[in-house]
């Protein structure tokens, strides 16, 4: 089974900016940096694996579909047998 990845130290700031604000705004609660690391790390743990899983779900739908309009394709370049 995949590891999942860490977020680029780019992206983590990004996102831990916005898990401040959302909170601040929504609950009124001015988090601190370690709270903000805690709820991250949190949800990557426990929500990350579900919203990964579920990529990877959509993404195989969207490979079968293109496999069989692939399949299709190759079928119309059948020489007629008579």
């Amino acid at each position: 089974m995949p590891k999942l990845k860490r977020l680029s130290r780019e992206n983590q700031e990004m996102v831990k900016a916005r898990l401040e604000n959302f909170f601040y705004k929504r609950f009124e609660l001015d988090l601190s940096s370690t709270e903000t690391d805690f709820t991250l790390e949190f949800i990557m743990k426990e929500i990350g694996p579900h919203i990964y899983n579920q990529a990877i779900e959509d993404a195989c739908k969207t490979v079968r579909l293109q496999m069989d309009v692939a399949e299709e394709e190759l079928y119309v370049l059948q020489v007629p047998i008579n």
